[in-house]
């Protein structure tokens, strides 16, 4: 129930921030054609960085991922409240954050499905997901809340990004708990334990046969 929980909030802190910055790219500081080119560029590059660190490892690169791109949102939202007029680093700020969410987005499918047991793998991986399209609904909600906003004590313009780099804070605080899965082989029951033997080694898949067809 822990990994779920964990993997549950990861969702819906990724799915949130993502749709949050693409809903708000066009309120973005600077050309709004030009942020759109920037961000299809900066998330062209994230999936390049996923197929060159994946094969090291999930947790360690997750962590740093979601630590800085929430460090990035929260410094962009500063960044807006206090030097609004400093345009390339609204951008800047902005864009390490959609670069870390787009990266761990993807290295966090892998990741979860390779946590679960394969007997309950998929309910599981359903359950994350769900959550995470709970965040993209909430999302568009966070990025008008300024909008209904009156008191001119509060700083309106910090609150989506500093939401959406807090989330994503913890997010990766929270991943430190859980198990790497890389060249482990997978748990097929809720009874098996991972082991440290490598996967497509021929015991290792053998073994793995027999239990999911005992599951069975």
């Amino acid at each position: 129930m822990a990994i779920l929980a964990v993997c549950a909030f990861s969702w819906l802190a990724t799915n949130m921030g993502y749709t949050g910055l693409a809903f708000g790219l066009g309120s973005l500081a600077g050309d709004v054609y030009l942020n759109n080119l920037i961000s299809g560029v900066t998330e062209f590059f994230a999936y390049c960085i996923c197929f060159l660190v994946i094969p090291g490892g999930r947790k360690l690169i997750f962590v740093i991922l979601m630590i800085v791109g929430g460090l990035g949102l929260v410094s962009s939202a500063v960044v807006v409240d206090f030097a609004g007029h400093r345009t390339w680093l609204i951008i800047l700020t902005t864009m390490i954050g959609r670069l870390s969410l787009a990266a761990g987005w993807q290295i966090q499918y892998l990741w979860c499905l390779e946590l679960f047991p394969t007997t309950i793998r998929l309910t599981m991986v359903q359950i994350s997901m769900m959550t995470g399209h709970i965040g993209s609904a909430v999302a568009p909600i966070i990025n008008d809340l300024p909008k209904h906003i009156t008191n001119p004590t509060i700083r309106k313009n910090m609150i989506s990004p500093s939401v959406y780099g807090v989330l994503l804070i913890v997010s990766g605080l929270l991943a430190i708990y859980l198990p790497e899965t890389n060249n482990k082989a997978l748990p097929v029951s809720l009874d098996s334990e991972m082991t440290d033997t490598k996967r497509g080694t021929q015991d290792t898949g053998e073994s793995a046969e027999k239990l999911s067809f005992s599951a069975m």
